[in-house]
């Protein structure tokens, strides 16, 4: 315990402390120059370290109370010197003035242990039940808020999760449909491009299957006004003969390539026509779907659809000759055989 004459001493220079001037400290009157707002909070902790001395100082040892008192007279001390100086000096000083009261009330700290020690247990916050029971329940409540909140993050975080997930699945429909309907217009384009290429190529082989058709017929009619030379001339007669036989053969080859021709770019044609409708329909289908799964089997079936078009009947299975007809040997034989003289 501290003895009378340390507790003397630490009041007298707390009753020092109380005289001070605080007007002539703060100093108003000089604005900026003031230290009415850097001193105000370092006042008030000096109030503090001696209210905490006064009322304790009494089962503190000796040495700490000592340790108090020297630093509180050395403070008292900086704030008789800075209330008694004259404006100039009051000004000059400011700056170290702050510095040596932030040293002293540092410095307090090392002693200022003693006092809470001593604080704590004359209230007897130790021994108190209350106190004990307060303590627990208020762990127990932290520990209740803490558990709360990580539930609470986790299940944010689970929604966030889920959202995220939510959201990247909607990317994904996006960005899926968003590539289908670009293929889809590009087919589109594509099929429109080679139906009128094809329109373009049936007209052409159209006016080439008209003008080979009159071509056969015509040379037909024309070898029958052209007569074939008499008996007397049975060689020339079968030379004729053969070599009219040799050109209805070639133009109708011909012809009937052209007709094929036609046919063929036809059949085309009703192809071309039938991808059109289906690749007007994808996207129809591809934004009834619900899933992406869904999504890729009607892009599969209508890819599928799109090329198997059937047997739209314009083109036979056998194979399609474009060679002229055989001239029958037989035949030939048996119209040299008529056409010689008979002896």
């Amino acid at each position: 315990m501290a003895s009378q004459q340390y507790l003397d001493n630490l009041k007298k220079v707390d009753d020092a402390l109380n005289a001070v001037d605080t007007q002539k400290l703060l100093r108003k009157s000089l604005g900026e120059e003031s230290l009415e707002k850097e001193l105000h909070p370092r006042l008030e902790s000096i109030s503090r370290l001696r209210q905490l001395a006064r009322e304790y100082a009494p089962q503190v040892h000796n040495e700490p109370v000592n340790q108090i008192t020297s630093i509180l007279n050395q403070i008292l001390n900086q704030l008789s010197s800075q209330a008694g100086a004259d404006s100039s000096q009051y000004i000059a000083q400011r700056s170290n003035f702050l510095t040596n009261i932030d040293t002293f009330l540092e410095e307090a700290k090392k002693s200022l242990p003693h006092f809470v020690a001593a604080a704590v247990m004359g209230r007897g916050f130790l021994e108190d039940e209350g106190i004990r029971q307060e303590y627990k329940r208020t762990v127990e409540s932290l520990r209740k808020e803490a558990s709360d909140t990580i539930k609470t993050l986790k299940e944010e975080a689970g929604r966030a999760i889920e959202e995220a997930k939510k959201l990247a699945e909607e990317i994904e429909t996006r960005a899926r449909r968003t590539a289908a309907k670009i293929s889809v217009q590009e087919a589109q384009r594509q099929f429109k491009d080679a139906q009128e290429g094809l329109s373009k190529e049936i007209k052409l082989w159209a006016v080439w299957s008209v003008i080979m058709v009159l071509a056969f017929f015509g040379v037909a009619v024309g070898f029958i006004f052209v007569k074939l030379p008499m008996e007397a001339e049975w060689h020339t007669a079968v030379y004729q003969t053969a070599l009219r036989i040799v050109i209805l053969s070639a133009v109708g080859a011909i012809t009937t390539y052209v007709l094929r021709m036609l046919r063929a770019h036809i059949h085309m044609s009703h192809l071309n026509k039938h991808r059109q409708r289906v690749a007007n329909s994808i996207e129809a289908f591809v934004m009834s779907a619900h899933t992406p799964e869904q999504r890729d089997i009607i892009l599969a079936n209508l890819v599928e659809a799109v090329v198997a078009f059937g047997n739209s009947g314009l083109l036979p299975h056998d194979d399609d000759t474009l060679g002229g007809q055989k001239l029958p040997t037989e035949a030939i034989g048996r119209l040299i055989g008529s056409l010689t003289p008979k002896k």
